[in-house]
């Protein structure tokens, strides 16, 4: 590999930096922008770290940004990615630059401004109009072609100002600093603090259209970064949008995006804005600061406010407040104008709404608020009614609430308006009232119409319109009133007609009446109208003939719909609370609410019979798709059988090839290797010498002709032979006796000079060895005439270091023997302290368990399965403890004698019983395979103790005690005589106890072992 090289001193940065900056001195910021822009776009530039390239990029931005050269700027930068992106700190940097970059630009920005106004402070008609929106091409085109135009209308001379362009360079600025860091992971914050200065920007200098493209850009790079994520595609930069502060930072951002939408007025972008937040919401399960979220949710209720929907203002407005309570900064003045917002806001929602039919778009406004339901007016007042609540409301609210808080029966009109003249002047110098004035006054005003028509059925328009006739701010004029009347005549509250000459207005009563009404005028204006087709000319008829027809299709429906609209209006007129009731709208909302209820029921009758239909569908593409399976199956078995048929076809006749072949084959290396033994025969016969056969011509000859060939050679040969042999032979005897005889002489010759020769290198050596044998001795004699004078010394010191070395060696002998003879001394202390405690607590739990025994043997009520109970706990003592029950053991409860008496075992000797039992202990210690030698003391003086105590000799042959004081021991016992002994002394054992069955059972497997071990019966 060959070593890194630096670069040329032409081509360095720091060189580029300093040609740039001479050409700024001399007048070419243009030559030096391209000069700059030139070396980022080399490709020797990708070798360099990000830290030497990042002085280049910022003085072409700087020069890019003094001669406003925004695409110059763009490239620069995007080749200034393409770069440094692959290296470790490379988009580190490039943040860093885009950071410097903007803030350049809004410096520049700025100084323009403070030139502006100096400017307009001498020369206030420079006064402009920063809205761009105003300046048209031809204004820019005259403006360019002539220094002393000014564009007409808006009082601008765009060369004295350059303001505007200066803010068109900052947007476009802003434009591809985000495209530059979009989707990027590395990028975000950068990213996120360029949106929070661009909106700032938009906010600050009204640009609304701007604001709009931010915000479209913004929702393209989430779709693109969505996109991304889905796929899985690029590098490990892809931003991931289910991390908690990816999240987090473009909510925050959205929620900026809606409070400028706000304050910038533009409702559609805030309602988009809205429903972008509401979808990032929906993405995590972190809950967003309480701050942001509730200057989100008060933006949300403006909008409401702007588009008249004043039940979800409500609600944007009381989550406002809830999310508001928490505010620790927050004052009592504040709340006491929150708290009077929002319950002006409940008192604008209308109390008398009517269901909607079909699909209310209501509700998809309600999941903006993450509400399941559209809530109600009572709900609302649930809310503002609480204590925390509603001791912050204004008291004239609270009086207003309970003026409207009356049933329609209950309604007075002049108390109404009496209260209003009072409460009306105070609350209209609020500043949250202004805003609600129009839904108030409607709702009120509505309210009073609906109650006229329940309680009159004519009534004159001068009399209605001045009895809805209310005080400051809620005068309306009598065309306003008809207005109004008319909409709530649209939105189905009442329903009447009016003579315009008699200047009467008649209520209806019934809402069927208006419905045959209008469906008899709309089926009569049908009908008419397919009469005046008919009456029209043929080329007419065909020009209209589409025309007829959907009114054919429109007269069918009005038909069916007529037959609906009576069987609606016969089931409800047989109620008695629909006949019973005089409002108007009851009997409205009791159509609705049945005609809901109606449609729910056709579409669950639709659903049922769509889930019927897609059960019969799927049972239908079930079998179609089982008998396809089958139909492939079979298919498939029958192209099976005819592979397997051609296979075998195949393998058949590839086996007839393979024996053919394998034939040939073995025919040609039957037929090869007879060559071979042929060519190898006459080979040898050739080695032989007696024919010679050329190996070309040896498919001439045969086996038997080649070895009539070698006989008939050999019979020649050998005739030959003896001949030369009698010959030789006779010559060879008289030349070897010649031989010998000629060379005796010299062999007796070359002997006796042998013989010489040897004699002489003896002598010689003899010699050698006697002169040095003596020398030595002299030597030896010498030094032992020397040493002899200390000889006396040395035995005397030989013998006291010996005498020392053997003391030393009898007292460490004597130590360690003590030594080894006292830790075996402990250790068997130790294991008998073991071996006693194990004793003391087999004995305490042996005599636990007698105690138990005895317990219940000496209970007076012993019934018999109490017997058999002690029985079984005795074997369980014997078992456990393999050892025989102390104590006489009574008649077995289970004894299977034939007779009706009791069989009564003979009682043994308590002392040769006590024998036996210090017999079978030792004995069962002595055949212990691990046999310890403390375990073997303890044997020991175990046979001490039983002729001690019995006053006998222990009966079977005893081991040289270990601890015996005298050097005798007793004589060495035979192996097998010594097991024969131990099994005797086990049967003789069992003879004496056998209290249990299983004795008799151990007793006769013990004599059977007896006989097969040493051929004789025990009884014997």
């Amino acid at each position: 590999m060959k070593r890194r090289t630096a670069p040329p001193a032409a081509f360095r940065p720091e060189n580029t930096v300093k040609r740039a900056d001479d050409l700024v001195s001399v007048g070419q910021p243009d030559v030096a922008l391209d000069t700059l822009f030139e070396f980022l776009s080399n490709k020797r530039v990708r070798h360099f770290d990000p830290s030497s390239l990042e002085g280049i990029i910022l003085k072409l931005l700087e020069l890019g940004v003094d001669l406003r050269r925004g695409k110059m700027i763009k490239d620069g930068l995007f080749q200034y990615k393409k770069t440094i992106q692959n290296h470790k700190d490379g988009l580190k940097s490039l943040a860093s630059v885009c950071r410097k970059f903007i803030d350049l630009v809004e410096k520049k920005l700025e100084i323009e401004e403070a030139k502006l106004a100096k400017e307009e402070e001498k020369n206030p008609s420079l006064l402009i109009d920063e809205d761009l929106e105003d300046i048209t091409p031809l204004n820019l085109l005259v403006s360019a072609s002539n220094d002393e135009d000014s564009a007409k209308g808006n009082g601008i001379d765009f060369n004295e100002n350059q303001v505007i362009p200066w803010m068109k360079f900052t947007w476009e600025s802003y434009r591809a600093v985000l495209d530059l860091l979009r989707n990027n992971s590395q990028l975000e914050i950068t990213y996120s603090g360029v949106v929070s200065r661009a909106m700032t920007f938009c906010l600050t200098y009204n640009r609304k259209n701007e604001f709009k493209r931010l915000a479209d850009m913004l929702r393209q790079h989430l779709d693109a970064a969505n996109y991304q994520q889905q796929r899985k595609s690029g590098t490990n930069t892809i931003v991931d949008l289910t991390d908690e502060e990816t999240v987090q930072r473009y909510l925050e951002q959205r929620f900026q995006q809606v409070d400028v939408s706000v304050k910038l007025e533009l409702w559609h972008e805030a309602f988009r804005s809205i429903e972008d937040c509401h979808r990032l919401l929906e993405l995590t399960n972190h809950q967003a600061r309480a701050s942001f979220l509730a200057s989100y949710f008060e933006n949300i209720s403006k909008t409401f406010v702007v588009s008249g929907n004043y039940l979800l203002n409500a609600s944007a407005l009381i989550k406002f407040y809830s999310l508001y309570q928490k505010n620790p900064t927050a004052t009592e003045n504040d709340f006491k104008y929150y708290a009077s917002l929002v319950f002006t806001a409940c008192l604008a929602v209308p109390a008398d709404d009517l269901p909607a039919v079909g699909f209310d778009p209501q509700l998809r406004l309600c999941n903006l608020l993450d509400l399941e339901t559209k809530p109600s007016r009572k709900q609302l007042f649930d809310f503002i009614l609480q204590e925390n609540v509603v001791k912050y409301v204004d008291v004239e609210l609270q009086n207003l609430y309970q003026v409207l808080n009356v049933e329609n029966k209950d309604l007075n009109i002049d108390n109404l308006k009496k209260s209003l003249d009072v409460l009306l002047p105070k609350l209209n110098d609020k500043p949250y009232f202004k805003q609600y004035v129009n839904p108030l006054r409607d709702y009120i005003i509505r309210r009073i119409f609906v109650y006229v028509s329940e309680n009159k059925n004519t009534i004159t328009s001068a009399a209605l319109y001045a009895e809805a006739t209310l005080p400051k701010p809620f005068e309306l004029s009598p065309f306003e009133l008809e207005r109004l009347l008319i909409q709530i005549a649209l939105d189905d509250y009442i329903s009447f007609t009016f003579d315009q000459e008699s200047d009467v207005i008649t209520f209806n009563k019934d809402p069927f009446d208006t419905i045959d009404n209008s469906l008899d005028e709309i089926e009569a204006e049908v009908d008419e109208d397919l009469e005046e087709g008919g009456t029209e000319s043929q080329q007419q008829q065909q020009q209209q003939q589409q025309q007829q027809q959907q009114q054919q299709r429109e007269s069918k429906y009005m038909i069916n719909l007529k037959a609906q609209m009576d069987e609606l209006a016969s089931y409800l007129k047989s109620l008695a609370q629909y006949q019973q009731s005089t409002s108007y709208m009851d009997k409205v909302r009791m159509v609705r609410e049945q005609m809901i209820e109606n449609e729910q029921s056709i579409l669950e009758r639709e659903r049922k019979q769509a889930e019927d239909y897609a059960k019969i569908k799927e049972s239908r593409r079930l079998e179609e798709m089982q008998r396809r399976m089958e139909d492939i199956e079979l298919s498939q078995q029958e192209r099976e059988r005819r592979r397997l048929e051609e296979r075998a076809s195949e393998e058949a006749s590839k086996r007839a090839e393979a024996e053919r072949r394998d034939e040939e084959k073995a025919e040609r290396a039957e037929r090869e290797l007879k060559e071979a033994a042929l060519k190898e025969y006459i080979k040898q016969a050739n080695a032989k010498g007696f024919i010679h056969i050329d190996l070309k011509k040896a498919k001439e000859y045969t086996v038997e002709k080649i070895r009539e060939l070698e006989i008939e050679a050999e019979t020649k040969d050998a005739k030959e032979l003896n001949e030369k042999m009698e010959y030789g032979f006779k010559k060879a005897d008289y030349l070897e006796r010649a031989f010998r005889k000629y060379e005796r002489k010299l062999l007796e010759q070359k002997l006796d000079e042998q013989n010489a020769k040897d004699l002489k290198s003896y002598e010689e050596l003899k010699n050698n060895i006697v002169k040095t044998a003596r020398e030595e001795h002299a030597k030896q004699l010498e030094l032992h005439k020397r040493l002899s004078k200390i000889n006396d010394d040395f035995a005397a010191y030989r013998n006291k270091v010996v005498a020392t070395r053997l003391k030393e060696y009898e007292s460490a002998k004597r130590a360690k023997i003590e030594s080894i003879r006292k830790e075996i001394y402990e250790k068997e202390l130790a294991v008998r302290a073991e071996e006693e405690k194990k004793a003391l607590v087999l004995q305490k739990e042996k005599d636990d368990f007698i105690a138990k025994i005895v317990e219940k043997e000496n209970d007076p009520k012993l019934s018999y399965s109490a017997k058999r109970e002690v029985e079984n706990m005795k074997d369980e003592y014997e078992m456990k403890f393999n050892e025989a029950y102390p104590f006489e053991r009574k008649k077995k409860a289970n004894k299977s004698a034939a007779g009706p008496a009791a069989v009564s075992v003979p009682a043994a000797d308590p002392q040769e019983q006590e024998k036996q039992d210090f017999i079978a202990k030792i004995v069962e210690k002595e055949n212990d395979p691990k046999l310890s030698y403390s375990a073997k003391r303890e044997v020991e003086n175990m046979k001490d103790e039983y002729e001690r105590k019995f006053n006998e000799a222990y009966p079977f042959e005893r081991k040289k005690k270990i601890n015996r004081t005298s050097a005798e021991s007793t004589p060495a016992v035979d192996p097998q005589e010594r097991e024969k002994q131990i099994l005797v002394g086990k049967i003789k054992a069992l003879e004496s106890n056998q209290t249990k069955m299983s004795d008799r059972f151990k007793l006769k497997s013990l004599m059977k072992e007896y006989k097969q071990k040493y051929g004789e019966d025990y009884s014997n």
